[in-house]
């Protein structure tokens, strides 16, 4: 888990450089995690295009299949969005850290999309989501009968948690997602 939200921190920092120094395209590594936010940030109008490329660029003619031997070559080229020389995105934070994961419940999570930050401790670095903001989640998936009848170091069971979709927050509520983890703010 530290791991990905490690990335994702990185994630955040290579966007917001990018956007300082007006590139019009980044390059990011192809992973499931970047691919799945990627998406979200192009849906909700943040970037305008994800491609699939290498180090020497995106795949122009034909995309090259990923494979296991050319995994670490891929990277996923986004299109960046600029108007009257402001980015899309004025900020993206990851709300998650690898000493701090914010793990929500239901409940927390429909009092986070409501704005109700005040009852609840595990808000209080948190501010009120603002109109055109965007707040992505990933759910934990609960653990087979098998995997919770095993018995973990603390250290294994951080690093066995599954994790489910990528999804926006109001997303999150409508479905119902019992437990997930906070992952970045985009405004």
């Amino acid at each position: 888990m530290s791991l990905s939200l490690y990335k994702l921190s990185q994630f955040c920092a290579h966007m917001q450089n990018s956007v300082r120094v007006k590139n019009p395209i980044t390059a990011l590594p192809y992973t499931e995690q970047n691919l799945a936010i990627s998406y979200k940030l192009m849906m909700n109008g943040f970037i305008s295009s994800i491609q699939r490329g290498s180090t020497n660029g995106p795949d122009v003619d034909e995309a090259v299949e990923v494979t296991e031997k050319n995994l670490k070559d891929k990277r996923l080229w986004l299109g960046l969005k600029y108007r009257n020389d402001k980015s899309a995105f004025y900020d993206m934070v990851p709300l998650s850290i690898p000493s701090l994961p914010l793990k929500l419940n239901l409940k927390q999570l429909r009092d986070l999309a409501s704005n109700n930050l005040d009852k609840d401790p595990a808000f209080k670095n948190i501010s009120a989501i603002k109109p055109g903001e965007l707040v992505l989640v990933r759910e934990i998936l609960p653990l087979t009968k098998q995997e919770a009848s095993k018995i973990y170091t603390l250290s294994q069971a951080a690093a066995n948690e599954k994790y489910g979709a990528v999804m926006e927050l109001n997303e999150a509520v409508s479905k119902n997602i019992s437990k997930c983890i906070l992952l970045l703010r985009a405004y």
